[in-house]
């Protein structure tokens, strides 16, 4: 996707997986460049200039050497440590300055460093906090010359990393002076966005100029045919007959995330059908998460879990989709509380059978003034009841016989199946 708003730049989104997450993706990346333009605004109302931003770097490691801080005390277990405060005059309030909730210049500035593989910044408008102290801010302002009106930037790791950071992080604040960043960003799960790389300019050139190149003759060639994968319409045809799935279950099983999961459930649980396994890891899945459940808490340990039960008898194959869905909503953080929840436990024959015989007799009004046709109502009081717990198959094929019994004998006390 690409964004912008007016007064804004062109902003590229990679990364978008689900049709669902389009409008999250929007509406996020609208409000942060919206609340760009306004702490560019106010960069202009304070007339800062560019030189006023990291005109002073301070290496003051020393004076956070004995600090209690749990975070500083992390970065200073690196071999080679370094903190560095970096001065912005005129910019207090600035960092943590928040025109539209959630969008701030720290926050974006602690993600572009952690694109460098640093854990973020502190900052001025966020301290004395994370176990650093009054005192030790203090004797930081001193040290680097921090006046009443000016900003601050804290940035520690490895030496190297930090060398190789600083000029491209005073510059990227340089860079919000003016608003929105022109540049490519990557889509997180909830559908905000995070930085992802520089947009690529008229100099880019093709292959990328950072890989060595890689000569192929004649011999890796030989060496790599044995290793070609099989066409797509082959590898399908071979699933298809392996599996005895159509086309179109085939495309989706092997398409998706599950396929090796997919081959283990049946290896597991050979009595399960491979066309039931296959639609309930794509169709249903892919259903519950069309209406914005998380198919991330879903995890493999679960759906094999959950499969032992049904192969084993503990559960109805009628559950399947009641227990995913539970857990992609997270109300349930395990299969056995997600099928006591729902209280799921399979009801054996005897119970059963009692229970439909009750429910037709309480229902025998019904069936004599629709006859046949009450087949229907008679299957969705049943199901009502006993969704989940036993398969509709064995609930249809009783209630059918029951009635046709109770339809040719004219009974009003209908006999067992």
């Amino acid at each position: 996707m690409n964004i912008s708003v007016n007064g804004g730049q062109v902003v590229e989104v990679k990364g978008v997986q689900q049709l669902s997450q389009l409008i999250k993706v929007l509406d996020y990346e609208t409000k942060r460049q919206y609340g760009l333009i306004k702490i560019a605004e106010e960069f202009k109302n304070r007339d800062i200039d560019d030189s006023f931003i990291g005109d002073r770097i301070e290496d003051i490691t020393s004076l956070f050497s004995n600090s209690s801080s749990k975070v500083i005390k992390k970065i200073l277990k690196d071999p080679d440590p370094v903190i560095n405060c970096i001065r912005l005059r005129g910019l207090k309030g600035l960092i943590g300055y928040e025109p539209v909730e959630d969008i701030r210049l720290g926050k974006e500035l602690g993600e572009f460093v952690r694109f460098f593989g640093l854990g973020g910044v502190f900052h001025s408008d966020e301290l004395p906090n994370y176990g650093i102290t009054i005192n030790e801010i203090d004797n930081l302002k001193k040290s680097v010359d921090i006046s009443s009106d000016d900003a601050f930037i804290l940035i520690g790791g490895n030496r190297e990393k930090i060398s190789n950071l600083l000029e491209p992080l005073i510059k990227r604040i340089i860079q919000f002076k003016y608003g929105v960043i022109a540049e490519t960003r990557s889509v997180t799960l909830d559908g905000t966005t995070i930085f992802s790389r520089p947009r690529p300019g008229s100099s880019r050139m093709y292959p990328e100029t950072d890989i060595m190149p890689i000569p192929v003759d004649s011999n890796l060639l030989d060496s790599l045919k044995d290793k070609i994968p099989l066409p797509w319409n082959e590898l399908i045809k071979g699933i298809m007959k392996k599996y005895g799935l159509n086309i179109k279950l085939s495309e989706q099983i092997f398409d998706s995330d599950y396929y090796n999961l997919f081959e283990k459930l049946l290896i597991t649980n050979p009595t399960i059908s491979p066309t039931f396994v296959a639609s309930k890891l794509t169709e249903d899945i892919v259903s519950l998460s069309r209406n914005n459940l998380d198919k991330d808490l879903l995890t493999d340990e679960m759906i094999l879990d959950i499969f032992n039960r049904l192969d084993k008898g503990f559960i109805a194959k009628e559950s399947i989709i009641l227990i995913f869905e539970k857990l992609m909503k997270k109300d349930c953080i395990s299969v056995e509380e997600a099928i006591n929840s729902l209280n799921l436990t399979k009801l054996d024959d005897a119970d059963l059978f009692s229970t439909l015989d009750k429910l037709f007799d309480d229902n025998l009004s019904v069936i004599r003034e629709k006859g046949p046709n009450s087949m229907g109502v008679l299957m969705g009081k049943s199901m009502a009841v006993l969704r989940g717990k036993v398969d509709g198959s064995k609930i249809n094929d009783y209630l059918k016989h029951k009635l046709e019994t109770f339809l040719n004998e004219g009974s009003s006390s209908p006999s067992s199946f």
